[in-house]
């Protein structure tokens, strides 16, 4: 299992997932992502969520998922740098996106694992 942790389609695959799993979920009632969860999204928000995954699973199934994940963690990165930013003036990121503090604590969170997922795996040679 540890050398399948290692393959970058896989970790791709895997967090591509979990993006669309957490995309489908702000749209259904709960206390965790939502429009009154802990962690506020519309859904453009949820729908952006569903992209990122696709593009994960995607870059897997082209053999890119090194530079895939290298790319959406620089993605999150910077919508958390843009986050803080725009936090206090606005709850809104470009005036589409409802985030709120817990957003931009996990966005950079995200952006440093899916990096770090990134640098970790092994890519083409």
């Amino acid at each position: 299992m540890i050398d399948k942790c290692k393959d970058e389609n896989f970790v791709s695959n895997v967090l591509g997932g979990v993006f669309i799993a957490v995309a489908i979920l702000g749209f259904l009632p709960n206390p965790i992502v939502g429009a009154h969860g802990f962690f506020v999204t519309n859904g453009v928000h949820n729908v952006v969520h569903a992209l990122l995954g696709i593009a994960l699973i995607a870059g897997a199934k082209a053999g890119y998922g090194k530079k895939t994940l290298l790319g959406v963690g620089i993605v999150y990165t910077v919508v958390a740098i843009l986050g803080y930013i725009t936090m206090g003036k606005s709850d809104m990121l470009f005036g589409l996106v409802k985030l709120n503090m817990a957003d931009h604590y996990l966005h950079l969170l995200l952006g440093g694992v899916v990096i770090g997922a990134g640098l970790y795996v092994k890519g083409k040679k």
